[in-house]
């Protein structure tokens, strides 16, 4: 139930990510991302995707959005974070 901020991966920036059962996720090296040290940034009620989807772009967005972090893509579209209450990037 929490967002995490891994350490950077192969980019040298930051990745924002959610995860129901961080331990889980932390194992989980399949896109090759070491989650080790990965810091817990916000929490979600689990199962709440609405609210796991706002705070994870929130989080994008409060260290300058997608474009500087080792994101691919935001969890909420750009047309909708205005009726979600998601401000720019910062």
């Amino acid at each position: 139930m929490q967002e995490t901020r891994p350490d950077p991966f192969r980019s040298g920036r930051d990745y924002i990510g959610s995860a129901d059962d961080m331990a889980k996720r932390q194992r989980d090296t399949s896109d090759g991302r070491d989650r080790r040290g990965a810091e817990i940034v916000d929490t979600y009620q689990k199962g709440n995707r609405s609210d796991r989807r706002t705070k994870e772009q929130r989080a994008m967005n409060e260290r300058g959005g997608v474009e500087k972090l080792d994101n691919k893509r935001n969890e909420v579209a750009r047309e909708k974070w205005e009726s979600m209450n998601i401000e720019e990037p910062k």
